[in-house]
């Protein structure tokens, strides 16, 4: 590594949010711009890259599974899913709630 490339943290990583552009990915991985540019336009990146017109756009989640960083999978938004759709955790065994019915379905009557 040279003086010049920066050493990633998890905190940084995961500070990025959502998506990052390919510059700052490649560099994670210790890759050039253009080192980063030449193995994305070769599908050759061990995450996934969207074309997003002439821009590469990197979602964070598959680089922070890669690097086995807690948070790699989106569980807010996998939760947010879950609520939406009234799927929730199941009835413990000691309590006599019913679990809703999806949305568009009556429910059951007991």
């Amino acid at each position: 590594m040279t003086s010049r490339q920066k050493r990633w943290t998890a905190d940084q990583v995961r500070a990025l949010g959502v998506r990052t552009d390919i510059r700052t990915a490649g560099s994670i991985f210790g890759l050039s711009s253009t080192q980063a540019y030449e193995a994305a336009k070769a599908e050759r990146l061990p995450f996934p890259v969207l074309r997003v017109g002439v821009r590469y756009v990197v979602p964070v989640a598959p680089i922070l599974q890669l690097l086995g960083i807690d948070g790699g999978s989106d569980d807010r938004l996998a939760a947010s899913d879950q609520r939406r759709s009234g799927g929730g955790e199941p009835p413990g065994p000691d309590t006599n709630e019913a679990r809703p019915a999806p949305p568009g379905q009556a429910a059951a009557a007991s």
